[in-house]
């Protein structure tokens, strides 16, 4: 009898927790709207842009250029908790790219491994 009613307490606790949300999603189209040097986060130049794509299955597309040469890029990308590794071959050979990233309200934010440069994404 002891033991019942103690599993039935434990029933009803576990119960009782709380959902732990899942962060937002990278999957879907972005677009850069600042960047980082040094400490300041800074308005992207008028004229350039990076819009990338991530989709569900690991591969990605994104553009990214000024108004005189745009790269189009395709590749792999892998999340690991909060790290971000992004394969690149924009026709110049495979570039890898490894930041530390968020998303917080629509706003998705990375920071290169090892430097204090950045960009900031609107979802689109």
């Amino acid at each position: 009898m002891k033991y019942t009613r103690l599993l039935l307490a434990l029933c009803f606790f576990t119960a009782c927790e709380e959902e732990v949300g899942e962060s937002p999603s990278l999957v879907g189209s972005w677009e850069q709207f600042e960047k980082k040097i040094s400490n300041d986060w800074q308005p992207l130049a008028k004229g350039s842009f990076w819009k990338i794509e991530f989709r569900e299955d690991g591969t990605h597309s994104n553009s990214q250029g000024n108004f005189i040469t745009t790269y189009e890029c395709t590749r792999t990308y892998l999340v690991s908790g909060n790290r971000l590794t992004i394969a690149n071959n924009c026709g110049r050979g495979e570039q890898k790219m490894n930041m530390h990233f968020s998303i917080d309200d629509s706003i998705l934010t990375w920071v290169h491994e090892f430097s204090d440069k950045g960009e900031r994404f609107k979802r689109k």
